[in-house]
């Protein structure tokens, strides 16, 4: 009878150990791997960056900025 009880538990710890893989294998299917992620974040960027979509008016902003300090840099160069 002591042989029945551990063959019981063996089968009952297999059954679980099986479902336990299963579970693995469908959340692996519903998942990207995060190098995929990564490397597709980093191309849209590239994307974006070549097309200047998102482009927020940065580059006037970071223009007018330095031509409200080149005045600045003439005087200082005049002295």
């Amino acid at each position: 009878m002591n042989i029945d009880y551990y063959k019981q538990g063996i089968d009952e710890l297999i059954g679980e150990f099986i479902e336990t893989i299963e579970n693995i294998k469908n959340i692996q299917k519903d998942k990207e791997l995060i190098v995929d992620v990564v490397e597709k974040v980093a191309n849209d960027w590239h994307v974006q960056k070549q097309t200047g979509l998102g482009d927020d008016g940065y580059e006037k902003e970071f223009e007018q900025l330095l031509l409200e300090q080149q005045p600045h840099d003439r005087d200082s160069n005049q002295v």
